[in-house]
Formats: C-alpha cells, structure tokens, sequence
C-alpha cells in the first residue's frame, strides 16, 4: 500500500527482438502451380514496415531463352502494428508453359525493409529459394488421326500438334510417299523457338487421286534440320487408303 504523496515507477523490460520472419524459405514448385511464403514481424512496430521483393535466376539446366516465368503476387511486403505479427502471405506462382527439357533455381530477395521505426528500418530479412520443376518431357510431337481414308479428289485432313517449344526453329518436312495417289496441301511445317505461347496445331490437308484400295502414307519429319536435338531425326506417318 502506497503512502499519500509517495509515487511508484514501473518499467517493463521486454526481451523480443526485433526482426522480420520469413517462412518457409525454400519453395519447391511444378510449373503451373502456386504455393505462399509468410513475411511478418517479431515485435508490434511504432510504424509501418515494407519490405521490398525482387526475383533473379540462380541456377538451373533450362536455356536462358526457355527458362520459364515465376510471378509474385506483390512487389513489396506492408506490415502494420495492427497486421505485423500475423504477417502477409505472398504468393508465388510459376505459370504453366511448353518449355521441355530441364529445371530452374530462383531466389526471391528481400531487400533492406524501410519504416519510420528506427528497429525496422534497413533491417535485413530471409530470402526464398524457388525450385522449379519442369513438367514437360523431351520434345515432339503428334499427328492426329494416323489413318486417313480419301476418295478421288476428295480432301482429308490432319494436324500436327507439338509437345514443346523448341529452343530452336525447327523445319518438318511433309511428304507423300505416293504423289499420284495422294498430295499434301504444304511441304514443310516450321515451328518458331520464339513467341510466348505453344506453337498451335498445324492442319495438313491431303487429296486423294485414283481408284479405291490404293495405300500411301505421309511422313511427317525425320529429314528435320535443328539445332533442337528434341526434334532432330523424329517422325511421324499417316497411314492413308483411297477408297
């Protein structure tokens, strides 16, 4: 019990420290998919606290030209004294594409955090290892349907459909063994290593010449020139009748 007049100070030694968490700091992701890290604060701060995010490419067996992207779902992290212990998620994302033939390393950096609480300001943090897994096999591709039935002069067609973006343009021939039984509409197919999306399914057209019960077949590769061994030597056939 305190005596009239007398007064009693207090002081409260807390023993946290300040600090920005970051968990968890290796992220293992197949392409087209997404998974989160949690950024938040070890202490409630007199102020706001950001921390800004940026990506580079560690490492990895993918070419530079096919490396996949990797897409955060902000730039930088602002943490509240009401939200700083909760923290923020940040999603990460590597869309999905059509790239073959190796995996990715990369690391999300988070650069020196900027607050008007001098414990926080220019306070380092954790960054984050993305490991990528690529979901694609080696490269080809397909023909759909591999049997084809044509008339005289009637028109039939098939495409030709690719598993991957090549990592360099690749030139298909197309070829009738039989010219005089069946033509095809183009005698190359070219598939661009360049652009953002796929390459799209080429359709080929074929008509058909002579009487009924006649076979030929149209060949699709083989005699390709690449610098993609994915592609080089690979072929496809069509198995045509006239009826």
């Amino acid at each position: 019990v305190l005596s009239a007049g007398l007064s009693l100070a207090a002081r409260n030694d807390d023993n946290d420290t300040a600090a920005i968490i970051v968990s968890p700091t290796v992220l293992n992701l197949v392409e087209g998919t997404s998974s989160s890290f949690n950024v938040r604060l070890d202490t409630v701060p007199f102020g706001n606290v950001s921390v800004p995010l940026s990506i580079s490419v560690t490492g990895g067996t993918v070419p530079v030209t096919a490396r996949p992207s990797l897409n955060l779902s902000t730039g930088s992290v602002t943490l509240t004294p009401v939200t700083a212990l909760v923290g923020q998620n940040v999603t990460v994302t590597i869309p999905q594409d059509c790239w073959g033939g190796g995996n990715t390393t990369f690391l999300i950096t988070t650069g020196a955090a900027s607050s008007s609480d001098g414990a926080y300001n220019n306070a380092s943090s954790a960054d984050v290892t993305v490991n990528h897994s690529n979901d694609e096999g080696p490269g080809g591709f397909s023909v759909a349907p591999g049997t084809i039935a044509t008339k005289n002069n009637e028109t039939k067609t098939f495409q030709v459909s690719f598993d991957t973006r090549p990592v360099a343009n690749v030139s298909l021939p197309v070829v009738s063994s039989d010219t005089a039984r069946a033509t095809v509409s183009q005698a190359t197919i070219n598939v661009s290593s360049s652009g953002a999306s796929c390459p799209s399914p080429v359709t080929v057209t074929v008509t058909g010449h002579g009487g009924p019960g006649n076979t030929y077949s149209i060949d699709v590769g083989s005699d390709d020139t690449t610098l993609d061994n994915d592609y080089n030597g690979l072929k496809a056939i069509v198995s045509g009748t006239t009826e």
